[in-house]
């Protein structure tokens, strides 16, 4: 008699831990959910979809903060 209240008690702790997740790392469930998207979509590998997380990440990083990004900063400047 007690196992359904169990599996009720184990399934609300599952969600309230993945909507504590979703709280905490709001960019990382995103990027997680359009990455499954995209690849039940559209069928892209995760390679596909790491270099695209690659190339999307640099431009966030070249619009945060440009200087850090710059290539003048990225190699060394000869002297």
């Amino acid at each position: 008699m007690a196992a359904p209240f169990a599996l009720a008690w184990v399934a609300l702790w599952l969600i309230v831990r993945l909507v504590l997740v979703a709280v905490r790392y709001p960019v990382t469930v995103v990027t997680s959910v359009a990455g499954y998207w995209m690849y039940a979509t559209w069928g892209l590998s995760p390679l596909v979809l790491a270099l695209l997380s690659l190339i999307a990440g640099s431009f966030i990083w070249a619009g945060l903060d440009l200087p850090s990004f710059s290539a003048a900063r990225l190699v060394p400047r000869p002297h």
